[in-house]
């Protein structure tokens, strides 16, 4: 303590009275670079988010900050044994340095998430579980000093996963597994929410079930391209004259197309009480499953092209010019843009478009977070992690639906493999990057303003 108060150019009566101990000094210290990990653990339970998913994700996000303020995870770890040994297990003070940067927190959440929901094996307690493989994790950074994140973060799992799901266990549940975790109007799903798991799973996930979505999905697509609506009646008074066409005949005519099974009246009303049933499970099919799945490969290529970068502008030109390649190819963003805008008068419909904005944003959000700590970038005061990836997704969707309506090459640059998007990333993050005491956005803005 008396060596800080000298760096800090005040008297040790000082610091102590700002820091009861040096223990908590670093807790306090620490505590700030934790706040990301375990917002990011409570934001996928509350968004249902995939535990094993979000466990991989978490594991990956600590082994990075670890890795990156090594130094001073050596000095916390020092700091929690020596608080055990004076105080023993038990956490009483409020400054404990245990209580401000509890490390095995948000995998102890994440793990007790996944019990919950079934994903994950009952036993060993996720506390013991959590505890036993943060510490492991955080044993391996400071004996393995040269080891990368991926590599430790690889290791933790290899050792983690088996201890959460056994071989014969399903090892993770996602949208694009289990249908009954977004098909919501199923005729056994809505109407028998006690109803066992498997029943609601066997049902939402039948082969002629997933059929009879297809086929939707292939008529929303088709009905969001040029030409005309032939033969799109039928819709009853409630439904815009968007989803009119969705008509119960038209839906098993489409089926039957291709389907291997024997597609009838009576198979389409044993799933979907009416048609407006059957358009909220098909839309929040289209809109989560066929957008999720390429956010997903986009977002996986883009950490594989950060991550080996040594230039991270042209990453951020890489990992956009894939972003963007990916929207304009993909028929369910088109058909979300349409969504959108009657989205108002159908309170389904809004439902499944934010579900997918959460599920994209929740796979984003670890990469932000990943560039900025693994390059030492802190945020501005007032500007988050989620907010950077609010303008990212708002940015990205704008441009795709400005190049559709306007075939100007201005916006993307195929030879170059860079895009307007780009430079509109680059631009945010040199606004929201604070240096020195860390000034709000507004301030640095009105500053600049004034000065001219």
């Amino acid at each position: 303590m008396e060596d800080v108060a000298k760096a800090a150019g005040v008297s040790t009566a000082t610091a102590y009275n700002h820091f009861r101990t040096k223990q908590s000094l670093i807790g306090y210290a620490y505590s700030p670079l934790l706040k990301d990990l375990i917002e990011a653990a409570d934001q996928a339970i509350k968004n249902r988010y995939p535990p094993i998913a979000a466990i991989r994700e978490h594991i990956l996000d600590l082994s990075l900050l670890a890795r990156t303020h090594r130094d001073l995870t050596l000095c916390l770890i020092a700091a929690m044994q020596e608080q055990s040994q004076k105080t023993g297990s038990t956490i009483t003070e409020s400054d404990d340095v245990r209580r401000l940067a509890p490390l095995s927190e948000p995998l102890v959440r994440l793990i007790s998430y996944g019990q919950d929901f079934g994903a994950v094996r009952p036993d060993p307690s996720a506390a013991d579980t959590g505890v036993y493989h943060t510490s492991a994790l955080l044993f391996r950074v400071l004996s393995r000093p040269h080891e990368s994140a991926e590599d430790t973060a690889a290791v933790t799992l290899s050792q983690l996963l088996p201890a959460l799901v056994s071989e014969s266990d399903q090892p993770e549940w996602s949208p694009e597994d289990d249908l009954s975790l977004i098909l919501k109007r199923l005729t056994g799903v809505a109407d028998a929410p006690g109803a066992p798991a498997e029943d609601r799973r066997r049902l939402a996930n039948h082969p002629l079930t997933k059929d009879y979505l297809e086929a939707g999905f292939r008529l929303l697509v088709h009905a969001c391209e040029p030409g005309d609506r032939e033969g799109k009646g039928g819709g009853s008074p409630s439904s815009s004259m968007f989803f009119d066409f969705l008509t119960a005949e038209r839906i098993i005519e489409e089926t039957a197309k291709g389907s291997e099974r024997d597609v009838a009246e009576d198979s389409f009303h044993d799933r979907w009480l009416d048609r407006d049933a059957y358009v909220s499970d098909v839309l929040a099919y289209s809109l989560w499953i066929k957008n999720w799945l390429p956010h997903t490969v986009a977002a996986d290529k883009a950490r594989a092209v950060i991550a080996n970068a040594t230039d991270l502008a042209d990453a951020a030109h890489e990992a956009c010019y894939q972003d963007q390649v990916a929207g304009l190819h993909n028929p369910a963003l088109r058909l979300a843009f349409i969504a959108a805008v009657i989205a108002e008068h159908h309170p389904e419909l809004k439902e499944s478009l934010s579900a997918v904005y959460q599920s994209t944003q929740e796979k984003w959000i670890p990469i932000y977070r990943q560039i900025f700590l693994r390059h030492s970038l802190r945020l501005r005061p007032d500007v988050s992690i989620r907010d950077i990836a609010d303008i990212f997704t708002a940015l990205s969707d704008g441009f795709i639906l400005r190049m559709h309506s306007d075939s100007a090459g201005r916006f993307i640059d195929h030879d170059r493999r860079s895009t307007m998007l780009g430079k509109a990333i680059m631009a945010v993050v040199l606004g929201s990057v604070a240096e020195g005491e860390g000034e709000d956005l507004e301030s640095a803005f009105r500053q600049l303003t004034s000065a001219r």
